[in-house]
């Protein structure tokens, strides 16, 4: 007796932030891949069928891609998740002068006449 069978298995590839062609609002949508694996006694053998699609967050739309668009999408949510430059309303932070302060002495943050 032979037992043989498929499984799906997915995996998350990354997360990017686009607007969804569905509900046309910017979220983040997580980028996944699927793949039917050919089962011999309970066991994947081999990947017959890859599928990349992309899933909104908002309204649960997926969106079927090519590998290309996937890979690309996932490197695009990378470089999204990079630590970005810290924003106020005036515009980027920038830290405090440190002209004429020595060592951060206390003393020598009064301005002179």
């Amino acid at each position: 007796m032979i037992l043989f069978g498929f499984r799906g298995m997915r995996k998350h590839l990354g997360t990017t932030f686009i607007v969804c062609s569905r509900c046309q609002r910017p979220c983040s949508h997580v980028v996944a891949r699927t793949q039917r694996w050919f089962t011999l006694f309970f066991v994947p053998i081999f990947p017959f069928k890859t599928t990349y699609f992309t899933v909104c967050s908002m309204c649960s739309a997926a969106v079927k891609v090519d590998r290309a668009q996937a890979e690309h999408l996932a490197a695009a949510g990378r470089a999204q998740a990079s630590p970005s430059v810290e924003m106020t309303p005036d515009g980027p932070m920038t830290p405090p002068p440190t002209a004429g302060l020595e060592f951060g002495r206390p003393e020598d943050a009064t301005p002179s006449p």
